[in-house]
């Protein structure tokens, strides 16, 4: 079922580089550089952990430490001196229909929005820097808007690379770079006290995945070999005791995916596409052969399927359904909520490549093109829960680390195309409310859009600032948004 064939083949590095750039979007953690476990949480609570699949499976255990929250003296302005204009950043909180509220401001890089499961918590990952300028600072912030007066808290650590909050938001999990060590690893829980425990057992090359879907331990990998492409991944049980094993050859492993109940793993090994069980504590693989190697998994909602790369496969059988993209020359793809459309992206001949988007109607079983190399660059493509409005987001240049983005919603049905951005704009992102009636889309100034493009409410950003980022209550009443200087992130 592949449409065409292409002469241009950027390397598989590339492309991976380029989605892993364009794929952050209001209310995620985007900032990292690590691709990270699907956050999502189960509805249903995931089964308790299945016995080691292997009897030399490490014991792994937690114990009280103390990792380097910072305590010296921070930088009162990061970036003075390196914008021309102001270099605070600036919270706001809107409820329903209401003004925007500032409840917090800082001279700190802040990243990312994300709102704990119950609503009562606004979390932001941010930046800094000591005062001396030697050290990197990385934390969280929790703004409770449960109550009119809004408190705020807290983490702030040295040499930290990654900070995952757990499904519930009571815990952080993060990695420590011991005294500038390019290999190994500490890895740490701690609750917003402070109060912290040391993952031990796995050896010191140890590189963290994330939070299982039900909160109940980490996925880890361990690198086992003289370079971190070669490790095995393991389901680490915050009570303690023997890790599970997921795979039973040692290969890269970053590659993961939770299914949508989290009671299953979807992970490439050796260029294929496996499955590891819960319950039983068994992985199963999928396909034999197929090059799948830098290929991120992606669920169907239903659990029933997973996309890698450019390719739908049937989880039962192992047949691939619809190949839209040759392995290795997709940009993106992604299937509807309702299951029905599949999408994928390629780059074109050129420089920079255009790209063309084919999509496959599984109810009709026809594919056709939805952009064939008419328009710049390439493309990341998120679907609206309504299943036919498809929200595109183009970078303004091939295979860099832009910030600068247009958003435009696609009706692949009718064939009508909204832009939601005036052309390409610092920071520009779209997320749904959770009812998927309305997106928020963020830039120059924060706009709130109907599902069908029509255009509610715009908020502007004062002079020399941009909206960084946003994100929506759980409920859906509240959304929270970040302004932050005018064109920091090229420092």
């Amino acid at each position: 079922m592949r449409t065409s064939t292409l002469k241009l083949a950027p390397s598989a590095a590339a492309i991976a580089v380029l989605s892993l750039t364009i794929a952050a979007a209001c209310g995620g953690g985007g900032a990292e550089p690590t691709p990270t476990v699907s956050p999502e949480a189960p509805s249903t609570p995931a089964p308790t952990f299945g016995p080691p699949t292997t009897p030399e499976a490490p014991n792994a255990r937690f114990v009280p430490a103390e990792p380097p929250f910072f305590t010296g003296e921070e930088s009162d302005d990061p970036f003075a001196g390196e914008l021309p204009g102001p270099t605070g950043w600036r919270v706001y909180l809107v409820r329903g229909e209401g003004r925007p509220e500032l409840i917090y401001e800082t001279k700190r890089w802040l990243q990312d929005l994300q709102w704990s499961p119950d609503g009562r918590t606004v979390m932001a990952r941010f930046r800094s820097a000591a005062a001396g300028g030697l050290s990197y600072l990385r934390g969280m912030m929790f703004f409770d808007v449960s109550s009119p007066t809004v408190a705020t808290s807290e983490l702030l650590m040295e040499h930290t690379r990654l900070i995952y909050p757990s499904p519930d938001g009571s815990q952080l999990a993060f990695e420590v770079v011991p005294d500038d060590s390019s290999a190994a690893r500490d890895v740490y829980v701690a609750d917003r006290d402070k109060h912290a425990q040391k993952l031990e057992g796995l050896g010191e090359k140890a590189r963290l995945i994330g939070w299982l879907p039900d909160g109940s331990g980490l996925l880890v990998y361990t690198v086992t070999g003289p370079t971190i492409s070669h490790g095995l991944l393991y389901l680490v049980p915050l009570a303690g005791g023997p890790a599970t094993l997921v795979n039973q050859e040692a290969s890269y492993h970053y590659q993961v995916a939770w299914s949508p109940e989290g009671t299953r793993l979807a992970y490439v090994s050796g260029g294929d596409l496996h499955v590891f069980d819960r319950a039983s504590g068994q992985s199963r693989q999928v396909t034999f052969g197929t090059g799948y190697q830098f290929a991120v998994p992606k669920w169907s909602a239903d659990g029933s399927e997973v996309i890698l790369g450019g390719d739908l496969i049937d989880l039962a059988t192992g047949d691939v359904v619809a190949s839209l993209v040759p392995p290795g020359q997709v940009i993106d793809s992604t299937l509807s909520p309702d299951g029905r459309y599949f999408v994928a992206t390629e780059p074109c001949e050129g420089y920079p490549p255009p790209h063309r988007i084919h999509l496959y109607d599984k109810k009709t079983g026809e594919t056709r093109l939805l952009r064939d190399c008419d328009e710049a660059v390439s493309a990341h493509l998120r679907w609206l829960p309504d299943g036919h409005h498809l929200l595109v987001k183009e970078p303004s240049c091939y295979g860099c680390e832009t910030v600068t983005f247009s958003i435009t919603s696609m009706d692949v049905e009718s064939g009508d195309v909204v832009a939601l951005t005036d052309g390409l704009e610092p920071h520009a992102a779209a997320c749904a409310s959770p009812d998927g009636g309305r997106v928020l889309v963020t830039g120059k100034a924060l706009r709130l859009y109907t599902q069908d493009g029509q255009l509610l409410r715009v908020l502007p950003a004062p002079e020399g600032f941009d909206v960084a980022a946003a994100a929506w209550s759980p409920d859906g009443s509240i959304f929270a948004y970040v302004i932050g200087p005018a064109g920091f992130f090229l420092l």
